[in-house]
Order: C-alpha cells, then sequence, then structure tokens
C-alpha cells in the first residue's frame, strides 16, 4: 500500500510537494493551466465564464462518478470542517493511504459543491499544495487548500488520470448557452 509516511518512514508529505512544471506528469501543465486560469468560475481574464447554476449539481455528480466517488462517503463538502473530520476520511496527519481517492472539502455558505471543488483545487495549485507520489501503478495527487489562519480547508486525492477526465468533463460544459 503506497503512503505518505511519517518522519519515521521515508516521505513526508511535505517531501512530495512538486512545482507542477517539473513533475514529469505528462499534460500536468495543461491541467494546470485549465484549473488556474480557463475553468468555469475562476476569476481570471481567461476563464471561459460562469457556468449556469442550474449546471453544477449534473458537473459535480459526472465528476464524483467519474473518479468513483461517493458523495458523502468518499466525497464530503462540509460547511464546516471539525478537528476530527480529516481523520474520519483518512486524510489526517502526515500518513494516509494513496490508493483511494477521496475528498474533503470546508463549502462556504451560497456556494455549490461544483464551485467549491474547483475554488480548492485552483487555490492549491496557486499556492504550491500539490503533492506527487509516483508508482508504477500511477500517479498519485494530493491537492490541499488552506484558510488565512492556516486551517487545513480540503484535502483531495486523485489521480493525474481523474484530474486529466475532470478537465474533459467540465470542457464539455463549456459551450455557448451554458453561462450566465
Amino acid at each position: 500500500m503506497t503512503k505518505f509516511r511519517s518522519a519515521k518512514g521515508k516521505f513526508l508529505l511535505k517531501q512530495l510537494a512538486v512545482i507542477p512544471i517539473r513533475s514529469g506528469i505528462n499534460d500536468l501543465n495543461k491541467m494546470v493551466e485549465f484549473f488556474l486560469y480557463r475553468a468555469p468560475q475562476i476569476s481570471s481574464c481567461h476563464s471561459c465564464g460562469k457556468l449556469k447554476e442550474s449546471l453544477h449539481a449534473e458537473t459535480y455528480s459526472r465528476l464524483l462518478k467519474d473518479a468513483g466517488l461517493k458523495p458523502g462517503k468518499t466525497a464530503k463538502m462540509n460547511k464546516t470542517i471539525q478537528s476530527t473530520s480529516f481523520s474520519i476520511m483518512g486524510l489526517d496527519g502526515p500518513e494516509f493511504e494513496l490508493h483511494t481517492p477521496r475528498l474533503l472539502c470546508k463549502r462556504l455558505r451560497r456556494e455549490t459543491e461544483f464551485t467549491a471543488l474547483l475554488r480548492h483545487i485552483r487555490n492549491s495549485l496557486a499556492h504550491g499544495r500539490l503533492y506527487v507520489r509516483k508508482t508504477k501503478q500511477g500517479n498519485y495527487l494530493c491537492l490541499e487548500d488552506i484558510d488565512q489562519e492556516n486551517k487545513l480547508t480540503a484535502r483531495i486525492v486523485i489521480t493525474d488520470t481523474i484530474l486529466k477526465s475532470w478537465k474533459s468533463i467540465i470542457d464539455t460544459y463549456c459551450c455557448p448557452g451554458n453561462f450566465t
């Protein structure tokens, strides 16, 4: 089982931090560019715009299904995050299993799950909180976001293949008529 290992092991989460352009993962630069600048809901002159809110639930559901995530089980969007929330999801501390995609994100008031997910992905990439573990089975990513008090607000464990697929799914919604 691949793990981020504690100080007693070989890897600390911080040791897996990467600069996306130096990751050596095919197409990661394109995915980073998309989620930083071109994705819907992102404040950027390059963004495709604000996706109609009526499409958010459908899009979010497709993203979860594509990754094999189950709402409320392996994918949680909470309005508050308790001190034990990350522990319950197996996402706390410097050591956790990587082969199981899962996510826990804090959702702001009046924010859809789709918008929250995009915000946390964008923030993790923009602020250098991307961690990569390359194995023979694939490239495992951990994206995390923190608030202004340095409190963890999101951890997303997925593969580079899932991130690439999410980009493709979102791209299918980026067409005229789907924006406000």
